[in-house]
């Protein structure tokens, strides 16, 4: 046989034959008269095989072609057709308006063809994913089985991803749709140059005009987009299929990646499979959406699924659920998703740029019977209030009786293959830990001694974790006119303010310190001197009193509910809650995203966010070094709470219109940030005021090695991912206006993370 280069970059499995004959540019005729061009490839094989339908609005020249040819050599029928309207079809394309019909008339096509012999599968990422499910649940029987890659049923809610406009995705994506119709050496000019039209019409105010700045005419669907913001609309269920999901039969491989701009809305599509009763399969891996791993992770597996479902000796694997574990570099199998063994872990923003699992509305002190702040902050868990632990159920610590750090921190994984939970030729990440039955990280002592509780684990060191190198310093305040605590007193406005240069500036962003307001005691001393509290009348305390035990009495800002603690339930008002840090979001300057899940893969996936944390609208909280490893896997959300007002105006003056920006990262020995995850939300003027924002971030798995930080950043935006947010309340397309809009950070704010059992 002679070489197979294709097939062996892929890692598919042999070939059956060599010679494929392809037949170009086949007319299908749909429905309505138009006709759809399709390419066959025929293996050169004396038996019936199945056949393998791929639909695709992105033409059918190479690297699509070397595919087919690959998979027609395993013994499959291939035909790949171009959409309506696109490469040589017929008929105008609409976006997602008419793939069912065309998807189902095409089957029928198929029906009349020798060489069919009744079992169909489908391929495709992105876009060639959703014409999949457009056909799914009316195909019958004759759907054998289906591999759906980085994609989701309904394109609506990934358009309006929480709450705003996906800007960066959708103008990207448009401009890749008209370069195709348009000159080739003029497009690979706007290539090599970086698209700079593109980038210009990103940046465009109002969003309206920015198709017309990117391609130099209207796009009929982006403006539609912009205007029908609902994704609950009769337009956005008439283009969606979730709602057909129950009737699909068909097993169901699904791909994704951490950083895919699909994977919430993927994941939906999963779960609604499995209440329907459904057994899909899924694996989740480190990629973005054109990650060249994902190409061939997906090629290979589903060659594979396609394979154990026409006949073939492949076995599926016994767990349907398979995720890249980052930092452990492993993979993990599970029975399902997201894992039922995760338990919630809250990690609650706190002054001083800290992040820790105390919760700031309990008491501290040892004789109160709750672990302390630094044991906390060294791995130990927080109360059950904040963990969601049960004593009960839970190993305890022999001396406070709390889960004590290893359960809490690590990861009791069940799989059939190792004891330890890691799939079968995953990479080795360390020697079991005889005690607790988690692998230590390579290098460390499989019994490591915990740090003392009086530790040098000092909140100034975390607030300046990631600050080295990127020319922001200092654990005080945020250098660009911070005020001190909340401002509600001669409260210092924070130590080391200053000093910010180098990669600051590689984002537009100017240099400041990274640490948080203030260093008076809850805002109200200049130097934690004691004040009466005007609340309760009780002596606030020093910061000697507090470092031998002794606990603050509620202050005014703290507004703890009395079924909590036993204090009064008067005047239970988050919004006047003690302010953590507060920025400035300016929409005519505004947060850039970096990283995260992009359409273009060179903007993609991990980075490091020193020169983005070192903008003055960009907060960080961030926890001292971890004693343990720390396990992560399954959905990841955050509970922000904000008094948002209009800056440059009156301070009072509410600002109803503005959006909050969470990630989770984690902070490296070297002071460099990665992002694991991230999302956004975007406020109404009918939000309860009194409530936190409620952000769903994507969820993740991911291992934080001990010694690193975990970090949590918040702004207002990561444009132009998301579309800026004017501060008006102006409809898409329309920001006539922009408006600067100051956020605080108030207690309680807090970050859910799934910790692996």
């Amino acid at each position: 046989m002679r070489l197979d280069p294709v097939g062996r970059l892929l890692k598919l499995p042999p070939a059956v034959t060599a010679r494929v004959k392809v037949t170009r540019a086949i007319p299908i005729r749909m429905r309505d008269g138009a006709n759809l061009r399709a390419d066959h490839y025929a293996p050169a094989i004396d038996a019936e095989v199945p056949t393998v339908l791929v639909r695709t609005p992105y033409g059918r020249g190479a690297p699509v072609n070397l595919l087919c040819r690959a998979v027609a050599q395993r013994g499959f029928h291939v035909l790949i057709q171009s959409c309506r309207g696109t490469a040589d079809s017929s008929g105008t394309f609409e976006p997602l308006l008419q793939e069912r019909e065309d998807g189902l008339d095409t089957l029928d096509w198929l029906r009349l063809q020798p060489w069919y012999d009744g079992r169909l599968l489908t391929y495709g990422p992105s876009y060639v994913g959703f014409v999949q499910w457009a056909l799914a649940a009316e195909a019958g029987d004759e759907l054998k089985a289906m591999a759906t890659i980085v994609t989701a049923s309904d394109f609506g809610p990934p358009t309006y991803a929480g709450g705003a406009f996906s800007l960066d995705t959708v103008l990207t994506w448009s401009a890749l749709l008209e370069a195709q119709r348009g000159p080739r050496l003029e497009n690979a000019v706007e290539l090599l140059r970086g698209q700079p039209r593109l980038q210009r019409g990103l940046a465009r105010v109002p969003m309206a005009e920015a198709d017309r700045v990117t391609v130099g005419a209207e796009i009929e669907f982006f403006q539609r987009w912009l205007a029908e913001a609902d994704p609950t609309s009769p337009y956005w269920t008439e283009r969606g299929h979730t709602h057909r999901l129950p009737n699909v039969t068909a097993p169901v491989l699904m791909i994704g990646g951490w950083y895919d701009i699909f994977l919430p809305w993927q994941l939906v599509d999963y779960a609604a499979l499995r209440a329907a009763g459904q057994h899909p399969h899924l694996t989740i891996g480190p990629w973005h959406h054109g990650s060249a791993g994902l190409f061939q992770q997906s090629a290979a597996e589903a060659v594979a699924w396609f394979r154990a479902h026409t006949g073939g000796p492949e076995q599926v694997r016994d767990r349907p659920v398979r995720v890249h574990v980052g930092g452990a570099e492993g993979w993990l199998e599970l029975a399902d998703w997201p894992s039922p063994s995760s338990t919630p872990q809250r990690w609650y923003l706190s002054k001083s740029s800290t992040l820790t699992l105390d919760d700031p509305r309990t008491p501290l002190a040892d004789e109160a019977g709750w672990p302390t702040p630094t044991a906390a902050a060294h791995g130990a868990p927080a109360h059950p209030r904040s963990t969601g632990h049960s004593p009960a159920t839970d190993e305890t610590d022999d001396e406070l009786g709390w889960p004590s750090p290893t359960p809490a921190g690590a990861a009791a994984f069940e799989t059939p293959h190792d004891e330890h939970g890691w799939a079968t030729r995953s990479v080795t990440i360390g020697d079991p830990n005889p005690e607790n039955g988690w692998p230590t990280p390579p290098g460390a002592a499989p019994d490591a001694p915990r740090t003392d509780a009086t530790g040098a684990t000092s909140g100034t060191e975390g607030g300046v974790a990631g600050a080295t190198g990127a020319g922001a310093t200092g654990a005080g305040a945020t250098g660009a006119g911070a005020t001190g605590a909340g401002g509600t007193g001669a409260g210092a406005t924070g130590a080391g303010a200053g000093g910010g240069t180098g990669a600051a500036g590689a984002l537009g962003g100017g240099a400041h310190g990274t640490g948080a307001n203030g260093t008076g005691a809850n805002g109200t001393g200049a130097n934690g001197a004691e004040a009466a509290d005007e609340a309760i009348g009780w002596p606030v305390s020093t910061e000697s009193e507090r470092a031998n035990g002794r606990v603050d009495w509620p202050s005014q800002t703290m507004a703890v509910a009395a079924d909590e603690v036993g204090w009064p339930a008067e005047g239970r008002d988050l919004t006047g809650g003690d302010v953590l840090d507060s920025f400035i979001y300016d929409p005519k300057n505004p947060t850039p995203a970096l990283g995260g899940p992009r359409l273009v893969g060179k903007i993609a996936g991990r980075r490091d966010n020193r020169p983005l944390e070192s903008r003055p609208d960009v907060l960080t909280f961030t926890s001292p070094p971890l004693a343990e490893p720390l396990t992560v896997v399954g959905p990841v959300s955050a509970e922000i709470t904000v008094r948002a007002t209009t800056a440059g105006r009156d301070d009072d003056t509410p600002a109803p219109y503005f959006d909050v920006f969470v990630r989770l990262c984690e902070v490296d020995e070297q002071g460099r940030s990665w992002n694991i995850c991230d999302g956004l939300a975007r406020a109404r003027p009918d939000r309860d005021p009194n409530e936190p924002v409620h952000v769903e971030l994507w969820p993740t798995a991911y291992r934080f090695a001990a010694n690193r930080r975990i970090r949590i950043q918040v702004s207002g935006g990561a444009h132009p991912r998301f579309s800026r947010n004017p501060g008006t309340g102006a409809p898409f397309g329309h920001e006539l206006e922009l408006r600067k809009v100051r956020q605080e950070i108030l207690s309680p704010s807090y970050v859910t993370l799934p910790l692996a059992r």
